[in-house]
């Protein structure tokens, strides 16, 4: 089976080979999981493969029909977009999964009228977790019932960047609390999961209320300092200096020198 996913994943990386936490994550369980990998290492590829290969190669473990990518900000939500069209057209699954937007300013589609087909719905969290909640925002009253029935089953969300969500972080681990007592009451047919993605994921961050304590209970994936290498890693020259306090305008000038003097256009954070 790994090699069939390393094959797979060949086809929609233009040759490269998987990391081992892609690996990892594709021949996993299917639970709740921590994703904390750095930039770089191909966070939206491995997550989407991993759900491609549960539905498309290792279909002895059963996976949730829709996968729910929920992101922070608009220009995330259309970078996620255009990735996921990308593999799948590379992949030849466009026919097969069919793919939905949820952001304000782009027209909606009737992404609830198919729910027995493979579909992939990338947004904002103030439109997917509204719906979770049974309040879709920017949705017809009428409809709420429908959408938070089809977000509260048979799911896998994906929250990623979590640091920029503020109180939808939490949220979302309240919200997977309920499923999860759903699931362990019988309530679930098929029940939801959730992956938390983040560069600087931190368990404590979900660990807010008694009920989202034991949510996870293994460690973040994560790849060990050692086997961090790349452009990013071995190529990148970050250095920097402290100054004592001055006035604006002084600290502006020598942040303005010290970059012209670097030689370089890259970006001076000061």
């Amino acid at each position: 089976m790994r090699k069939l996913f390393e094959d797979f994943f060949k086809r929609a990386s233009a040759g490269n080979f998987p990391h081992a936490w892609q690996i990892e994550l594709a021949g996993a369980k299917l639970e709740n999981t921590l994703i904390r990998i750095p930039t770089g290492f191909g966070k939206t590829l491995g997550v989407l493969l991993a759900w491609l290969n549960h539905q498309f190669i290792d279909t002895a473990t059963r996976c949730p029909t829709r996968l729910v990518w929920c992101l922070p900000m608009r220009v995330l939500v259309e970078q996620t977009e255009a990735e996921i069209r990308r593999v799948l057209s590379d992949l030849s699954l466009a026919a097969e999964v069919d793919v939905h937007v949820l952001m304000g300013g782009v027209e909606g589609t009737d992404w609830s009228m198919n729910p027995e087909r493979k579909a992939i719905l990338i947004g904002t969290q103030d439109m997917l977790l509204s719906r979770a909640l049974n309040r879709g925002y920017a949705a017809a009253r009428g409809r709420w019932p429908m959408e938070f029935g089809l977000l509260s089953q048979d799911c896998l969300w994906v929250m990623d960047e979590v640091q920029l969500m503020d109180v939808g972080l939490a949220t979302s681990a309240q919200l997977q609390a309920f499923w999860d007592e759903d699931a362990a009451s019988g309530k679930a047919i098929w029940p939801n999961k959730t992956w938390w993605m983040s560069a600087t994921l931190q368990q404590a961050w979900l660990e807010k209320s008694p009920d989202t304590k034991a949510l996870v209970t293994t460690p973040p994936l994560t790849i060990p300092l050692e086997d961090r290498h790349g452009p990013l890693w071995d190529d990148v020259s970050k250095p920097m200096q402290l100054e004592p306090g001055k006035d604006a305008k002084v600290i502006a000038k020598l942040a303005q020198t010290q970059h012209s003097d670097a030689g370089f256009s890259g970006m001076t954070l000061v």
